[in-house]
């Protein structure tokens, strides 16, 4: 069995075209780190975009693993390219994205992109993920679209890729069982933000559960 934990990059700067963290990203990236270092991690992957490679720096440190940056974990590309990154949580309640996530038009979020070259770029990187490393347990840090795309070709959604939204360093769960199949154990878990562990605790295996 290999479990690949997928965590959403911590909080960024904005009006850069490849930010680093803020300051509350920072502290974000510190508690998923501590979080994680419960866990017996056996490869750190990471996207070449600061925001996430930044993000799995502390994950490093309290692991000792040094991250691999795979390019097919960035985010999506639009077209055209944009100038600079803006964090949702950096815009006015009115703007075009915030409100369509408010309203559930998640599809309307989505920016001009190729989606079946995103896609493809997803099942790619995912099947890389579990072939290159048939190890106990994966973390990759990486983006909100390029999780939700891995989910959608999980999930065979044909219509629509982009269903949930992320929060900063949540974890999204997945499970390869030796037969093959892949699991979807989890989705947009933030308990890391607001609890704690106590010594020595770990989550059941799927056999436990």
């Amino acid at each position: 069995m290999t479990e690949l934990i997928l965590v959403r990059h911590a909080q960024p700067k904005g009006d850069e075209a490849d930010p680093s963290l803020s300051e509350t990203g920072h502290r974000q990236a510190e508690r998923v780190a501590r979080w994680l270092a419960a866990e017996r991690i056996d490869v750190l992957l990471s996207s070449p975009l600061r925001r996430a490679v930044e993000t799995a720096a502390p994950i490093a440190r309290f692991t000792g693993l040094e991250p691999v940056v795979l390019a097919d974990l960035r985010e999506w590309v639009r077209v055209p390219p944009r100038p600079f990154y803006s964090p949702l949580d950096a815009l006015p309640d009115d703007h075009p994205q915030v409100r369509s996530l408010v309203e559930g038009r998640y599809d309307d979020f989505v920016p001009t992109i190729d989606i079946p070259a995103f896609r493809a770029q997803a099942a790619r990187v995912l099947d890389e993920m579990f072939t290159r490393w048939p190890v106990e347990r994966i973390v990759a840090v990486c983006h909100g679209g390029i999780i939700n795309a891995m989910l959608a070709e999980l999930l065979q959604l044909v219509d629509r890729f982009f269903f949930v939204f992320p929060a900063y360093t949540s974890l999204t769960i997945l499970e390869k069982a030796p037969e093959g199949k892949v699991a979807i154990r989890a989705v947009n878990d933030t308990g890391h933000l607001v609890g704690t562990r106590d010594e020595g605790a770990v989550r059941p295996s799927v056999r436990a559960g």
